[in-house]
């Protein structure tokens, strides 16, 4: 019987990274797709070279590693798939409890069922025939794939995009310089969309304003979205001449992720003798910025996409069971809590301080209870709606944010400036659902999804140059009027949003929110 090189198990393993990296195409660079592929390639490499001690016959070792290798990485899809939720991402299933557990031991026995079957099995002609059948459908995979990602590129791909290096902004600092501080909130609503949900907020409200706040209550985010807000916000200016740039039907979301590593804000503070401080998250393009002096972030996670990735597989809840690596879910709330200490610490830093401090929180996944205990799976069951959830974690929010200021005001030998803001409001998501062409201006998910919270502490200013309706889109516009005698004119106040899957088609939706 001639034999045959089985190297599919390895085309098996490439094509799972690869059809994951296919679908995440718009938002993951190429480089945060080798490390997960070169580990999992490495470790399918020792199984096979395991199987094969343990065979003595290729063949027969690379369907063993084969069997082995689709079942464990489509363990977490077909999890996903039975449970309705093929794009749960960070909310990703309960790997072992209840019939997700099921699955897992159903998914083991069939693995050790084959693979005790194979070495029972007695060798004949069409083993070889079958090996190059699966190198052969392997092969195709990946070139399916690759050719795929490729499409995706040249389809997305405008040029790079217009850094902020060029800016022309001058800036006159003040003889002492304060700390400044950019908190963002992420989905934390505005007071006046809370009150329409039935939940008052006014106590942490009024605790803003007693510290000498000013909380515009009529604020919205300029962009219903994080990554257009942020890449707004921090560049101080609206995106359409990145849309006519990168062209309306361009479908590519990185040159918006390069705008919020590459921002006007930092180069100016920066020029201005600052420190840049970054604060990141378990989100891809915030959880580090590769210009900040430095990086904060929990130890305890992998970079989003190897973290997707691991999700999708049996190996994830294995792991869990025998605490090889931390709960997604618990690394969350410990991050949070570790970010608000170090948060708090900054004013012992010597030097002015740009942060920049992007907090997921009171976006989901639900993790903490309300007096800011650790949230349970079980207990997030009982809680039964996505509103309970949220508002509790907005509270635990409001208090992890009163102790940080508390210590941010007191602690500091100059006053310092604090903006603290969110990017886009809560529930619910409704890209692909929401009718623009019908909606009227009394839409409640509308009102629910734009309505941020935007406070300012600006010391030594009076409240009189705020206006209830500003938006972030001006805020460091004001800012830097103010304390750095650039003379910036404040833009008009407007509200975007974009067609579905066309990120740089942008919807005016301004006269569905105009206060009053």
């Amino acid at each position: 019987m001639r034999r045959q090189l089985a190297i599919h198990p390895l085309l098996f393993g490439l094509f799972a990274v690869l059809a994951l990296y296919s679908a995440n195409v718009k938002e993951v660079s190429p480089a945060q797709v080798l490390a997960p592929a070169g580990v999992g390639l490495g470790c399918i490499a020792i199984l096979l070279f395991v199987a094969w001690l343990i065979y003595r016959n290729m063949m027969k070792a690379g369907l063993a590693v084969s069997l082995l290798v689709v079942l464990c990485f489509s363990y977490g899809h077909v999890v996903n798939l039975i449970a309705k939720s093929p794009g749960a991402g960070y909310n990703f299933f309960t790997p072992i409890s209840g019939w997700a557990g099921f699955l897992l031991l159903v998914w083991m026995a069939v693995g050790a069922v084959g693979v005790c079957l194979l070495f029972l099995y007695r060798p004949r002609k069409h083993l070889g025939r079958l090996t190059t059948v699966l190198n052969v459908i392997g092969a195709g995979l990946v070139i399916t794939s690759t050719i795929t990602i490729g499409v995706n590129e040249i389809r997305g791909s405008s040029g790079n995009p217009g850094t902020a290096e060029g800016t022309d902004i001058k800036l006159s600092a003040p003889q002492t310089l304060p700390d400044i501080y950019y908190i963002i909130l992420d989905r934390y609503a505005s007071a006046g969309t809370l009150k329409e949900l039935g939940f008052d907020n006014s106590e942490f409200i009024n605790y803003l304003t007693s510290k000498g706040f000013y909380v515009a209550e009529d604020s919205r985010d300029n962009y219903l979205s994080t990554e257009h807000s942020l890449a707004s916000s921090l560049n101080m200016e609206y995106l359409d001449d990145l849309a006519q740039q990168v062209g309306d039907t361009c479908t590519d979301v990185k040159p918006l992720y390069a705008m919020l590593q590459d921002y006007k804000v930092w180069r100016l503070l920066k020029s201005a003798g600052y420190e840049f401080i970054h604060f990141g998250s378990w989100w891809e393009p915030t959880r580090e910025n590769k210009y900040a002096d430095i990086n904060i972030n929990y130890s305890g996670s992998l970079p989003e996409f190897s973290n997707l990735l691991l999700r999708t597989t049996a190996i994830d809840p294995i792991g869990r069971m025998a605490d090889l690596w931390g709960d997604p879910r618990t690394i969350q709330y410990e991050r949070v809590k570790y970010e608000f200490g170090r948060l708090s610490q900054i004013p012992e830093t010597k030097g002015p301080t740009f942060v920049f401090a992007h907090f997921l929180t009171p976006h989901p996944d639900y993790v903490f209870e309300s007096n800011g205990d650790f949230l349970s799976l079980q207990e997030k069951a009982a809680k039964g709606s996505a509103e309970a959830l949220y508002l509790d974690q907005m509270v635990a929010t409001n208090n992890m944010v009163e102790s940080c200021i508390d210590h941010l005001l007191a602690e500091s030998a100059v006053p310092p400036i604090i903006i603290l803001q969110s990017d886009e409001g809560p529930y619910p998501d409704f890209i692909d659902t929401f009718n623009w062409t019908q909606s009227q201006g009394d839409d409640l998910n509308l009102r629910v999804k734009s309505g941020i919270l935007n406070a300012y502490y600006f010391p030594g200013v009076d409240s009189s140059v705020f206006y209830p309706s500003i938006t972030p889109v001006n805020s460091f516009r004001l800012l830097f009027n103010l304390y750095f005698g650039t003379n910036l004119e404040l833009l008009p106040d407007k509200y975007y949003y974009w067609y579905p899957r066309l990120p740089y088609k942008f919807i005016d939706v301004t006269d569905f929110l105009k206060p009053g």
